[in-house]
C-alpha cells in the first residue's frame, strides 16, 4: 500500500526539527561526520558533578579499541622518583 511519495528534492522536516540539519541532532551529525566518524561504533555518555551540571560525551569505541599508546623509551623524565 503507498500513502504518498515524495520528490528526491523535497524537504520532509522543517528547519526548526530536532532532525533537521539546523536541529541539533543534525549539527551532531555534521560534526560526526567532519569528524571521520560516520559508521563508527559511538558510545554516548553523560558526565558532570551536579543534576544540573552534566555534558555529554562521545566515545569512539572504534577507535579507542586500537592499539594503545606507549611512551617512548628514549625519553627522560625531568623530574626525580
Amino acid at each position: 500500500m503507498k500513502h504518498g511519495s515524495l520528490d528526491p528534492d523535497e524537504k520532509v522536516l522543517g528547519s526548526n526539527t530536532i532532525q533537521s540539519e539546523g536541529g541539533w541532532l543534525g549539527q551532531l551529525a555534521l560534526q560526526i561526520s567532519e569528524l571521520g566518524w560516520n559508521g563508527h561504533d559511538i558510545e554516548v555518555k553523560t558526565a558532570g558533578t551536579f543534576k544540573k551540571d552534566k555534558f555529554i560525551v562521545l566515545q569512539n569505541k572504534t577507535l579507542s579499541a586500537k592499539e594503545k599508546s606507549s611512551p617512548n623509551p628514549d625519553l627522560k623524565a625531568h623530574h626525580q622518583e
